[in-house]
């Protein structure tokens, strides 16, 4: 029977900055499976971040100390913390490279052609060299922000993966410490239900959570450049926006109910 471990090393977890960024890593597989028929033991084996046992036992330890604060009447045990101290890490540093790409490189291709279209006007406030630039600049910015764009997705997607990984090996582990007068409590069907469908939100969880205060930090830098030249007059637009704001969320829970 094949294994995962079985296969040769990944080259993953040896590659570097440039090879992350521009998944090169992959090429020598895409090459092998254009010129052959992939097998089952041409698969990479999993790098060790994404093991099951090495996730279940961090995620399973911060677990254990939420329930030792709890036998200490410090706080009720919470999942969502123990996933947080577990996976803030590789979550933060992914934040950190969508905030370069959302908030720095796309912001600043619209102020740089504001600056280029000014050239085009009878009287243009801006040189032709300085023309250039801008035109190199929005050029260059659009490239950064797409090479920035598909690694962030890669591992905000890998982040979801272990999350859940880690949570679907602690419902396992849970189920097999199970006394029989649980497990009579306990349908079968509802722990397929949780591994098969519930854990799966992660996956999309995690592709959106760092939009939370994308959003809100674009939306305060945009009103700042507006403001300033556009004047009072852009508080029309941003309060409708901000008024349709709850009106979305309300959808979404509407949504979901009749889901």
């Amino acid at each position: 029977m094949f294994k995962m471990t079985d296969g040769p090393p990944n080259p993953a977890e040896n590659g570097g900055i440039l090879s992350q960024t521009f998944f090169c890593w992959l090429l020598p597989f895409f090459k092998y499976g254009y010129r052959n028929t992939l097998e089952q033991p041409d698969l990479y084996r999993i790098c060790n971040e994404d093991d099951s046992n090495f996730l279940a036992d961090r995620l399973e330890r911060n677990w254990n100390k939420e329930l030792r604060a709890h036998e200490n009447h410090e706080k009720k045990p919470s999942l969502l913390r123990a996933l947080i101290k577990t996976f803030i890490r590789p979550a933060a540093c992914s934040g950190v490279i969508v905030f370069f790409e959302e908030c720095v490189f796309k912001l600043l291709q619209p102020i740089i052609l504001s600056f280029l279209i000014t050239y085009f006007s009878p009287e243009p406030k801006i040189t032709t060299t300085q023309a250039y630039l801008c035109a190199v600049g929005i050029v260059l910015c659009g490239a950064c922000a797409t090479i920035m764009h598909h690694p962030y997705l890669f591992r905000m997607a890998r982040i979801g993966m272990q999350v859940r990984i880690a949570t679907s090996a602690l419902v396992f582990r849970k189920s097999l410490r199970l006394s029989h007068s649980a497990l009579g409590q306990t349908t079968v069907g509802k722990l397929v239900n949780i591994l098969s469908s519930d854990v799966n939100r992660f996956d999309t969880l995690l592709l959106y959570l760092h939009d939370i205060w994308i959003g809100l930090l674009q939306l305060i830098v945009i009103f700042i450049i507006l403001f300033n030249n556009m004047g009072p007059s852009c508080l029309i637009g941003f309060v409708i926006l901000l008024c349709l704001a709850p009106l979305q969320g309300w959808m979404g829970k509407l949504f979901s109910k009749f889901r």
